[in-house]
Protein backbone atom coordinates (compact mmCIF):
# COMPACT_ATOMS: atom_id res chain seq x y z
CA UNK A 1 0.00 0.00 0.00
CA UNK A 2 2.58 2.61 0.65
CA UNK A 3 4.48 1.92 -2.52
CA UNK A 4 1.23 2.56 -4.43
CA UNK A 5 0.29 6.04 -2.35
CA UNK A 6 3.71 7.19 -1.81
CA UNK A 7 3.90 7.41 -6.15
CA UNK A 8 5.94 3.64 -6.41
CA UNK A 9 9.44 3.51 -7.79
CA UNK A 10 11.71 1.49 -5.75
CA UNK A 11 11.69 -0.32 -2.43
CA UNK A 12 14.15 -2.83 -0.32
CA UNK A 13 13.11 -4.59 2.53
CA UNK A 14 14.75 -3.55 6.06
CA UNK A 15 17.62 -5.50 6.26
CA UNK A 16 18.83 -4.40 2.20
CA UNK A 17 20.96 -2.02 1.36
CA UNK A 18 20.95 -1.17 -1.70
CA UNK A 19 24.53 -0.24 -1.73
CA UNK A 20 26.70 0.15 -5.59
CA UNK A 21 23.42 -0.04 -7.19
CA UNK A 22 24.02 2.12 -10.26
CA UNK A 23 22.07 5.15 -10.02
CA UNK A 24 21.95 5.40 -13.51
CA UNK A 25 20.09 2.33 -14.10
CA UNK A 26 17.33 3.55 -10.91
CA UNK A 27 16.21 6.64 -12.28
CA UNK A 28 13.99 4.85 -14.92
CA UNK A 29 12.29 1.68 -13.78
CA UNK A 30 13.33 -1.76 -15.25
CA UNK A 31 10.81 -3.76 -17.38
CA UNK A 32 8.32 -0.68 -18.25
CA UNK A 33 7.72 -0.33 -14.97
CA UNK A 34 6.24 -3.82 -14.15
CA UNK A 35 6.76 -4.95 -10.54
CA UNK A 36 9.94 -6.40 -10.56
CA UNK A 37 11.77 -8.67 -7.70
CA UNK A 38 15.09 -9.45 -7.35
CA UNK A 39 16.48 -12.50 -5.65
CA UNK A 40 14.05 -14.68 -6.64
CA UNK A 41 10.37 -14.74 -4.71
CA UNK A 42 11.98 -12.98 -1.49
CA UNK A 43 11.02 -9.50 -2.17
CA UNK A 44 14.21 -7.66 -0.60
CA UNK A 45 14.34 -5.29 -3.80
CA UNK A 46 11.72 -4.29 -6.06
CA UNK A 47 10.63 -1.84 -8.45
CA UNK A 48 7.56 -1.14 -10.05
CA UNK A 49 5.17 1.86 -11.03
CA UNK A 50 1.34 3.07 -8.97
CA UNK A 51 -0.47 1.51 -11.33
CA UNK A 52 1.36 -2.38 -11.24
CA UNK A 53 1.73 -2.10 -7.02
CA UNK A 54 -2.11 -1.77 -7.31
CA UNK A 55 -2.40 -4.66 -9.08
CA UNK A 56 0.22 -6.71 -6.82
CA UNK A 57 -2.12 -5.40 -3.92
CA UNK A 58 -4.83 -6.79 -5.56
CA UNK A 59 -3.67 -10.47 -6.52
CA UNK A 60 -2.66 -9.87 -2.82
CA UNK A 61 -6.02 -9.88 -1.28
CA UNK A 62 -6.99 -11.97 -4.03
CA UNK A 63 -4.83 -15.26 -2.78
CA UNK A 64 -5.82 -14.78 1.02
CA UNK A 65 -2.77 -15.67 2.43
CA UNK A 66 -2.17 -15.04 6.09
CA UNK A 67 1.19 -16.15 6.51
CA UNK A 68 4.37 -14.16 5.99
CA UNK A 69 5.12 -11.69 3.25
CA UNK A 70 7.19 -14.13 1.43
CA UNK A 71 4.35 -16.85 1.36
CA UNK A 72 2.17 -14.37 -0.13
CA UNK A 73 4.41 -13.27 -2.42
CA UNK A 74 5.16 -17.33 -3.60
CA UNK A 75 1.04 -17.53 -3.26
CA UNK A 76 0.66 -14.84 -6.33
CA UNK A 77 4.12 -15.61 -8.20
CA UNK A 78 2.43 -19.07 -8.42
CA UNK A 79 -1.03 -18.21 -8.87
CA UNK A 80 -0.49 -15.43 -11.50
CA UNK A 81 3.39 -15.82 -13.01
CA UNK A 82 3.17 -13.14 -15.45
CA UNK A 83 2.04 -10.81 -12.61
CA UNK A 84 5.43 -9.85 -11.72
CA UNK A 85 9.51 -10.52 -13.07
CA UNK A 86 11.62 -12.22 -10.97
CA UNK A 87 14.74 -11.23 -12.03
CA UNK A 88 17.95 -12.61 -10.51
CA UNK A 89 20.41 -11.86 -13.33
CA UNK A 90 21.51 -7.99 -12.25
CA UNK A 91 23.17 -8.71 -9.32
CA UNK A 92 21.91 -5.89 -7.67
CA UNK A 93 21.17 -8.12 -4.37
CA UNK A 94 24.01 -10.18 -3.38
CA UNK A 95 24.00 -12.68 -0.14
CA UNK A 96 25.96 -11.90 2.99
CA UNK A 97 27.70 -8.51 4.10
CA UNK A 98 30.68 -6.98 2.25
CA UNK A 99 33.44 -6.65 5.14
Amino acid sequence: LAMAASGAGWMSHHDTLPTYFPVNQGIHLPNYGKVTAYQDHIPSLMSGTVKEWDKIIKLLIEVKVTKSDKSAFEAVQHAYPDSMIIDEGLGYVQHGFAY
